[in-house]
């Protein structure tokens, strides 16, 4: 039986520098039929905020390309999906964050 889906999105950006929110749907690569829809939202403005959010598009879009259909688990291919993505974000925040200055290296 075939499933025709109509999508669209709408975003506001409201007072913000920039639009940190993103959204997608994402065929699969080999499996007609399969997709997966992502709402990655932003940080509210936080500094990078939009690199969060790509992040967890480009992580979704890795694992469903891997997603190996109905031999796996959609619901562990999620987590997985989400794990990763907050696991690179994570890393990403400490690599770019500055050297935190108000704790002084002190020598006795």
């Amino acid at each position: 039986m075939a499933i025709a889906i109509d999508a669209c999105a709408a975003q506001h950006q409201g007072d913000r520098k920039e639009q940190q929110d993103r959204v997608v749907i994402l065929p699969h690569a080999r499996r007609r039929g399969v997709a997966l829809a992502v709402v990655a939202d932003g940080m509210g403005g936080h500094t990078g905020g939009a690199l969060a959010a790509e992040q967890v598009i480009h992580t979704a879009k890795t694992n469903l390309d891997h997603f190996a259909g109905p031999d796996e688990c959609p619901k562990r291919m999620l987590e997985n999906s989400m794990r990763e993505a907050h696991t690179m974000i994570k890393a990403s925040r400490f690599m770019n964050e500055p050297k935190n200055l108000s704790y002084p290296t002190r020598f006795a």
